[in-house]
């Protein structure tokens, strides 16, 4: 399995020598991720109509919030492997309450972990309408994908307003050797090689 993580473009040459090291954020320290997959959609049509809309890779998805705002722009995406240094991960679902938790008895994965007060928290939340995040341990990327199989399956989809739907967090830094490909969000990777040549090209002139 592979995953995404976003980094500002000034850093891809340090990315790209160094790998991807650990840093804040909401759910602590670590290296934060979403895993490469096809992810169902919601569109909206206005504040009170939302539609199905066609599947997008979790890399689309980025490359189309790059465009909502400023805080999305100038970042590119950073497609990386995973060793066993980097499990057991943390992942968090946000779980419409059309969802729910039943799916959970179908994943049949013996590394994963769910705190009985998480899991609770989030029922409680269901019951009464709201969205909220399922926190979930994962042992190994094979269990990870049991259980995205499943959710999916009981209709986990994605809201185009945000982009925090999936979100894993790894405890170790991704080194260099994991990394198989930076792409520049505004500009795909044949441009970006074909920019890079250009400017060599002026230093050597």
């Amino acid at each position: 399995m592979k995953f995404v993580h976003l980094t500002s473009q000034p850093k891809i040459a340090r990315v790209t020598r160094n790998g991807v090291r650990l840093g804040n954020g909401r759910r602590g320290r670590g290296v934060y991720a979403i895993p490469l997959m096809l992810m169902q959609r919601i569109s909206f049509i206005d504040d009170d109509t939302a539609i199905e809309a066609d599947p997008r890779s979790s890399t689309t998805l980025w490359h189309w919030l790059s465009t909502l705002s400023h805080r999305h722009r100038n970042l590119a995406a950073v497609t990386f492997t995973t060793s066993k240094d980097h499990w057991p991960a943390t992942l968090y679902l946000e779980l419409k309450p059309t969802v729910g938790t039943d799916w959970l008895q179908n994943v049949e994965a013996d590394t994963l972990n769910i705190a009985d007060a998480d899991l609770q928290f989030l029922r409680e939340a269901h019951r009464q309408q709201f969205i909220a995040d399922l926190k979930v341990t994962v042992g190994t990327a094979v269990d990870l994908g049991k259980l995205l199989r499943a959710v999916q399956s009981a209709g986990l989809t994605t809201w185009d307003r945000y982009d925090e739907t999936i979100e894993i967090v790894f405890p170790n830094p991704v080194p260099s050797k994991l990394i198989t490909r930076i792409t520049p969000l505004y500009r795909t990777n044949k441009q970006f090689k074909q920019d890079r040549q250009r400017h060599h090209e002026d230093e050597d002139g």
